[in-house]
């Protein structure tokens, strides 16, 4: 773990580099995707429950899976994600179904958004709500 770096945003910088490498597998640019892929999941966390612990990991997959989708030519590979993540197609297409509903099927970022984002601290952008979510589901409801 880096020096200073707290264990929760060293968690987060774990998830966001398993993203990174399924990302990067399925041939992707990944500069491209990590900005909107936190952003939406920022977006999605207020919106909803917050999500911490368990919840994070999906969230972050589904959030990297719909970025793919809008900022590439083509989404990723659903099979290989599922195979990579441990989550079923089935339940990746419901996160995504419900992540992309939650947000209003608005994707559009603005330079505001990055410059506001890119002001935050990591850590702050997940672990500033206390709540643990330990079930699978990314908000704790169906």
């Amino acid at each position: 773990m880096e020096k200073g770096v707290s264990p929760a945003a060293a968690d987060i910088i774990r998830l966001i580099d398993c993203i990174e490498r399924l990302i990067t597998m399925m041939e992707y640019d990944f500069s491209k995707i990590l900005w909107p892929m936190l952003i939406y999941a920022e977006k999605y966390v207020k919106i909803t429950a917050p999500v911490t612990g368990a919840g994070l990991f999906p969230l972050l997959v589904v959030s990297a899976s719909v970025a793919t989708k809008m900022w590439e030519d083509y989404g990723p590979d659903l099979e290989l994600t599922a195979h990579v993540c441990g989550i079923s197609k089935r339940e990746i297409s419901y996160m995504e179904r419900d992540f992309l509903q939650k947000l209003h099927f608005n994707l559009n970022l603005q330079m505001k958004d990055l410059d506001a984002f890119q002001a935050v601290p990591l850590e702050a952008l997940f672990t500033a709500c206390a709540a643990l979510d330990a079930s699978p589901r990314m908000s704790g409801s169906s």
